[in-house]
């Protein structure tokens, strides 16, 4: 019977009509979930611009199927389509081992090469500016008074001016802390606003998280498995780049930066 919705898939996405092929490719995994139909699917779900429903399907057909090259395929495809880049260059370099004479690999070798040159030029190019551009100093009391008008400006220097030398406190009087010795307030800590796209699946007893974070280095995410209430926790880092940081440093932390695929399995 599966074998039958199937044929009715494969014939629906050759007539371009992808929903229906989508729904064949459905039942037919209700009754026997195997990679190819996965992988059927997911290649369905991606004509339909559905990418992330589509990673997800070919990342299960990969987890039945490590050796499926179509699968690696479809989550590349999938992958470049959200802008992952390093991930889906991944998956074609992967398929690509395993069918080098598939020529779909080698295209879109290239186009992801492509996208991640030019993601690292931007940044390279931002922290060269960042580097030589220094902010204008904020204007004195004096000078902003100045710009408001004479009367103003009077005002302002009157104030500016130092004020009398304060009496000298009793011999018996404690000396006021210093504010150099003053302990100094905790800094800020910066929360890191980005959205980030995540999706989970579960095959049999085994269930995988995906965690999609562009441009971080692997030591900003932590994931955690809380205990017997069986959360998941993922934290994300904000670290902001040195200040003065040469293009040539900003272009290799951009190559280190991948995204954070994070599998956590747990038994029913």
């Amino acid at each position: 019977m599966a074998q039958e919705y199937i044929a009715f898939g494969d014939r629906a996405f050759v007539d371009e009509n992808f929903e229906s092929a989508v729904k064949h490719y459905t039942q037919a995994l209700e009754l026997d979930p195997s990679a190819a139909v996965y992988e059927a699917r997911a290649n369905a779900l991606i004509e339909l611009e559905k990418y992330m429903e589509a990673v997800q399907d070919a990342s299960k057909a990969i987890e039945l199927d490590s050796n499926n090259a179509k699968a690696y395929l479809r989550k590349g495809t999938a992958c470049f389509h959200l802008e992952e880049y390093e991930t889906a260059l991944q998956c074609f370099e992967q398929g690509q081992l395993l069918a080098p004479d598939m020529p779909k690999f080698r295209t879109w070798i290239k186009k992801c090469n492509a996208e991640l040159d030019g993601e690292r030029e931007d940044v390279g190019t931002a922290a060269a500016a960042a580097a030589t551009t220094k902010p204008a100093a904020p204007p004195t009391p004096v000078e902003a008074a100045a710009a408001a008008g004479p009367t103003a400006a009077t005002a302002a220097a009157a104030a500016a001016a130092p004020a009398p030398a304060a009496l000298a406190p009793a011999a018996d009087t404690a000396p006021a802390a210093s504010s150099s010795t003053r302990a100094l307030a905790p800094a800020a800590v910066e929360v890191c606003t980005s959205k980030y796209r995540h999706q989970w699946y579960q095959i049999g007893s085994k269930v995988v998280i995906d965690v999609y974070a562009k441009n971080l280095p692997k030591d900003a995410v932590a994931v955690q498995l809380t205990g017997d209430s069986d959360k998941l926790k993922v934290t994300i880092a904000a670290q902001p780049a040195a200040a003065g940081t040469s293009s040539s440093s900003q272009a290799e932390q951009q190559q280190q930066q991948q995204q954070q695929q994070q599998q956590q399995q747990q038994q029913q």
